[in-house]
């Protein structure tokens, strides 16, 4: 069992012993977990363990050296993570690792070069996100993402056509979705 603390790292409790093991954040040991706080954790379908923390972005541990891999956001390097605030994990139905960044969009993750591909709000653009301030990431059965922004609706995001549906709240239109704000889904 793992679990994720507001400021003290990260800790997995052993059943047969009964005692946990600490995983903390050293500033002299950039192998050391990136950050004390630990916003959502991903066992992905092939143990590989996956954490977030704002502000030091995304981190997988290797598990049989207890050490971490830290993924951060380059400016200048558009296939580095899309932000340095990684909030949410997602692993699809093939096994993709999607990472929601708050204020950076969506982040999907390519095992094969070991980098990111990224989706974003741009301005002008129907076909791309409402927003990038995604907070809530779903699936569906059609190969569909659905993302929940902080006050931008609703997006459905076909991941084989790469486009964008948005739903948005509108009084006018019986049946629209009800708020803009969406919690999770």
């Amino acid at each position: 069992l793992w679990i994720g603390m507001d400021s003290g790292g990260l800790d997995c409790f052993d059943p047969k012993t009964q005692t946990f093991t600490n995983y903390h954040h050293d500033p002299t040991n950039p192998l050391s977990l990136s950050g004390n706080e630990v916003y959502s954790i991903l066992e992905d379908r092939h143990g590989n363990l996956w954490l977030t923390t704002p502000g030091s972005g995304l981190d997988r541990m290797d598990r049989e050296t207890g050490t971490f891999h830290n993924y951060q956001h380059d400016p200048l390097d558009s296939s580095s993570l899309s932000g340095s605030h990684g909030l949410l994990l997602f692993e699809d139905n093939e096994g993709i690792l999607w990472v929601v960044v708050y204020g950076g969009g969506l982040s999907r993750y390519r095992p094969e070069s070991d980098d990111f591909v990224n989706y974003k709000h741009e301005p002008g653009n129907p076909n791309s996100f409402s927003s990038n301030l995604l907070r809530a990431i779903g699936e569906d059965n059609k190969d569909n993402l659905w993302l929940g922004t902080n006050g931008d609706g609703l997006d459905r995001f076909n991941k084989q056509t790469r486009t964008v549906k948005r739903f948005q709240h509108n009084p006018e239109v019986p049946g629209s979705i009800s708020n803009n704000l969406i919690a999770c889904i």
